[in-house]
């Protein structure tokens, strides 16, 4: 007896252009495009009148103010307790030093280092979901691109 079973990805499909919302503002009246909005992010340091600024949240910006577009090039699913050394580095966590023959990572609960970039996303995945969520081991989805576009 064999078992299959296929799910849409809720992120998309490979060569989908997903776009990345932010926290802006227009720096100007009437804005067109990326090039006339200013993004919390940003170090806007020097920007005359930023203290007044309106900053509109993430959820809320329309599609001509983005400037981050991610080209969706593999997804994937997988189990969270199968990620590798190298997923677990893509997926950001903190190197926190490195020397000759030996690496230190973020810890992200009650330990402060981790000796791996494993140990350390299975740290911060237990501080955002829990030691349940860990051990039950769900299945997750991988999504992978190369490079952001970045519109001006």
């Amino acid at each position: 007896y064999t078992s299959s079973w296929a799910m849409r990805c809720p992120l998309g499909q490979a060569g989908d252009r997903l776009w990345v919302r932010e926290t802006w503002t227009a720096a100007m009246h009437d804005p067109k495009g990326p090039a006339d909005c200013l993004y919390r992010a940003d170090d806007n340091r020097g920007v005359e009148d930023l203290a007044e600024a309106k900053w509109t949240p993430s959820i809320h910006m329309p599609r001509w103010a983005c400037r981050l577009v991610l080209p969706l090039v593999s997804v994937r699913v997988e189990r969270v307790q199968d990620i590798t050394e190298e997923d677990a580095k893509a997926e950001g966590v903190e190197r926190i030093s490195a020397g000759p023959g030996w690496e230190c990572w973020m810890g992200y609960g009650p330990s402060s280092s981790c000796k791996t970039a494993r140990d350390s996303f299975r740290s911060l995945w237990i501080s955002i979901y829990g030691e349940a969520s860990w051990d039950a081991n769900p299945w997750v989805w991988v999504a992978e691109w190369d490079h952001v576009e970045v519109r001006k």
